[in-house]
């Protein structure tokens, strides 16, 4: 059975438990707030609060344990950037950092992140302001052309490179 760590319960870290509750697997969920993880519980197998810019606190969790982990903190530039660094010292076998734009995502990837994941904007997609899309797109790959870029669609309820 797979195990993951996911460090941020905001909506794109509640998402993540969710999906992968749906697989079977076993997560730890982590996050600053006890409200935050209090959501999670049923989907879990273990929930701590704590703050994971603090290398002790991610010490404790035994994050070379997981086949992978997950920090989930887009708009916390920051902290997503400490946190990604800190998994890769302590010995994380893969990490996944979410990313709000090109620029953090490359910050990212310099410190230790394995794969980015971003949202493309759905306002524009719900708008059908698709040529606003492909722009953001081509956007991102541009940006990481001297990088391997594999861009991939999640479609809802389904896996990567699906929909």
């Amino acid at each position: 059975m797979k195990s993951f760590l996911i460090i941020g319960m905001g909506s794109f870290g509640h998402h993540l438990c969710r999906a992968l509750s749906e697989q079977k697997c076993e997560i730890m969920a982590v996050d600053r707030s006890s409200a935050a993880v209090e959501d999670v519980l049923p989907l879990v197998v273990s929930a701590k609060v704590g703050d994971c810019a603090n290398e002790d606190v991610l010490r404790s969790f035994g994050v070379e344990s997981f086949d992978a982990c997950f920090v989930c903190l887009g708009d916390d530039v920051l902290g997503s950037l400490q946190i990604t660094s800190l998994l890769k010292e302590l010995g994380a076998k893969k990490v996944f950092s979410k990313a709000e734009d090109d620029l953090q995502a490359k910050f990212l990837l310099r410190n230790g992140a394995d794969e980015i994941d971003m949202v493309i904007n759905q306002g524009m997609a719900k708008a059908g302001d698709w040529e606003g899309v492909l722009q953001e797109i081509k956007g991102v790959k541009h940006f990481f052309s001297e990088e391997q870029v594999v861009l991939e669609h999640l479609a809802s309820g389904g896996a990567a490179g699906q929909g």
